[in-house]
């Protein structure tokens, strides 16, 4: 997110929390994962529609608010048609797409035991 650092990642949480229910109102959406900011700033979101065409239509709406607020070339999406949120969740690393697809941005991994 463009100029959202330190405290400003809490008003954007609560903000983003605010929102959900425009969310809720896009055709389709059966659920939403919020993924808070890691080491490198980033906010990541895990849906599960009700159709791969809903998910893009989804994307391409939200796109230009999303460019307003974030990164020049930081906004970026995966469909991955057929998957479940509650199984990739329990099983972070089943998700396949086109192997040429070489980014792992939106891969999920499973939690690292603190040491």
């Amino acid at each position: 997110m463009r100029h959202v650092h330190g405290r400003g990642h809490a008003l954007f949480r609560f903000e983003s929390e605010l929102n959900t229910v425009l969310f809720a109102g896009f055709p389709g959406l059966v659920s939403k994962l919020w993924l808070a900011h890691d080491d490198t700033e980033a906010y990541r979101g895990v849906y599960q529609w009700d159709g791969a065409d809903r998910a893009h239509d989804y994307a391409q709406t939200l796109w230009w608010v999303l460019s307003l607020v974030s990164e020049p070339g930081s906004i970026h999406y995966v469909v991955v048609p057929g998957a479940r949120l509650a199984d990739v969740l329990a099983a972070p690393g089943s998700l396949s797409v086109d192997p040429g697809f070489d980014r792992a941005w939106w891969r999920l991994v499973e939690p690292s035991s603190p040491a």
